[in-house]
């Protein structure tokens, strides 16, 4: 209720600014919220809005408990008049729109040889003057990170050259190459939330999304669900126990005997599980091979060899067996 009456929030909801906006007390009614798809979807009552509210600190009920403002109907900020659009079709029809701007995301992997102790402003300041480009996201890491660009922005020759030649900050050679339109995708798909943040902080627009059907996504409000013996509230909670399994365990380290028999339960769940589960002798955490910002499990064979694998591919489909286990 506090994000939907936020500053953040109001700069791109044409419509709740629109609704403060003509009310002189700045007072919203409870029905309006009543029929927001995410009040909806949580299946929040009038009394537990009005509870939650109450115990909020930047918004309050009327006196009569049937409308919700910001607090002491604190003014509320301008609305954000450009809009932008993330896609990888520089041509596509919604970027013709007026006050649309198009961002054609242009992602470049940068490493190298020792640790780097820079922050990611002063790599940005240095492709900068040498792009005469604003580089809204760098991300950096120990030996590697990230940087995006707009690339319907770039001087794609003068991007070539600095490929070619390296940047160096302070004592250390910087290698930079470009991701593949593959690989970008999965970038922008795991980083998308992160981007998104950086436009809006960097040139205070609004991000839209072109809506599109999901034939099946990870539906993490479905439960209670059992895994490996466990029965977890939701699909939410049942990921959350996963990533924690991947944040206390190293790179390279072998899970655990419960670990391993957990995630090995899930594993069996892949399209590919047979093939993943054949010769298996143990499965690992560590840094993901195309993504080197990310981490991810890997299982790992008789013969040495290591095959990373997506949790969330193989939980969207252990809940759509669970769905169809149902139906039957």
């Amino acid at each position: 209720m506090e994000y939907y009456l936020s500053d953040e929030n109001l700069k791109n909801d044409a419509f709740f600014h629109g609704q403060i906006s003509s009310s002189p007390e700045g007072y919203v009614p409870i029905q309006t919220f009543l029929n927001c798809n995410k009040i909806i979807k949580l299946g929040a009552t009038t009394e537990q809005i009005q509870q939650a509210v109450e115990l909020a600190s930047s918004i309050e009920l009327s006196s009569e408990k049937d409308a919700i403002r910001r607090k002491n109907n604190k003014p509320v900020p301008v609305l954000r008049s450009k809009k932008v659009y993330i896609t990888f079709d520089k041509d596509c029809e919604i970027g013709k729109q007026e006050n649309v701007v198009l961002f054609v995301p242009h992602i470049l992997v940068f490493k190298t040889t020792q640790d780097m102790f820079f922050k990611g402003r002063d790599l940005e300041r240095k492709i900068k003057k040498k792009l005469v480009i604003d580089i809204p996201y760098v991300k950096v890491g120990k030996k590697n990170g990230y940087l995006v660009f707009n690339k319907l922005e770039a001087d794609l020759e003068a991007l070539e050259d600095l490929i070619k030649t390296g940047i160096k900050i302070d004592k250390f050679s910087i290698d930079l190459s470009e991701l593949g339109q593959e690989e970008s995708q999965g970038w922008l798909k795991a980083n998308r939330a992160q981007l998104e943040a950086a436009l809006k902080q960097k040139y205070q627009y609004a991000v839209i999304k072109e809506k599109t059907d999901k034939k099946f996504g990870l539906d993490e409000n479905y439960g209670p669900v059992t895994l490996d013996g466990k029965t977890f509230k939701d699909v939410r909670e049942l990921k959350n126990q996963l990533k924690l399994i991947i944040c206390k365990t190293r790179n390279g380290e072998v899970l655990k005997e419960n670990d391993f028999n957990f995630v090995k339960a899930l594993v069996k769940y892949h399209n590919k599980g047979e093939e993943k589960l054949k010769d298996l002798v143990s499965i690992q955490v560590d840094t993901n091979p195309k993504f080197p910002a990310t981490r991810c499990f890997f299982v790992v064979k008789s013969d040495g060899a290591r095959d990373d694998f997506s949790f969330h591919k193989c939980l969207e489909d252990f809940i759509e067996s669970q769905k169809s286990t149902q139906t039957a």
